[in-house]
């Protein structure tokens, strides 16, 4: 069996409009992911780690079913695998891997590229880590935000970059 039947059913417990229901949907998605269903692994994981529907946060397990869902080839999960590394959240912090990370779906073109846009532009506008500090990289991936209409990109294009505006 391939996890579908349990991320149909978790999928359908997290759009109800039912609290307990919402509740129950992590189940499902565990048990879909643990047998190997890509899609589960990345809603198992987007709920432990937000702690979503009074679900408990666990950003370790939420970082292990990111991680596996990016070895599955889903590049969603790819960003939210980046906010682990990026804010040392169920993982050791690693600025230079997140910031790799973000990178590639930023390229992607998706709509979550242009969040990983945002948080690149505000990495290489100050500089974090061992990442040196880049204006171009940061209004470029600033640029990338602001065409998507990310919340929070326009204040920061604003305050970043104040002789361009």
């Amino acid at each position: 069996m391939d996890g579908k039947e349990e991320y149909d059913k978790g999928l359908e417990l997290f759009y109800s409009n039912d609290v307990e229901k919402q509740r129950e949907a992590l189940n499902h998605f565990c048990l879909a992911a643990e047998k190997n269903h890509d899609e589960a692994m990345l809603y198992a994981g987007c709920i432990l780690y937000y702690g979503w529907h009074g679900s408990l946060q666990n950003t370790s397990k939420a970082f292990n079913y990111f991680k596996k869902a990016v070895d599955c080839g889903i590049d969603g999960a790819k960003y939210y695998l980046a906010e682990c590394y990026y804010k040392g959240k169920g993982v050791e912090p690693n600025i230079e891997l997140a910031v790799q990370l973000f990178e590639e779906v930023a390229a992607l073109g998706n709509p979550i590229a242009a969040y990983a846009a945002n948080t690149l532009s505000a990495i290489y506008t100050n500089g974090y880590g061992n990442i040196t500090k880049d204006e171009n990289k940061a209004m470029m991936y600033n640029a990338q935000a602001l065409q998507a209409n990310v919340p929070g990109a326009e204040i920061q294009f604003l305050n970043d970059f104040p002789s361009q505006s």
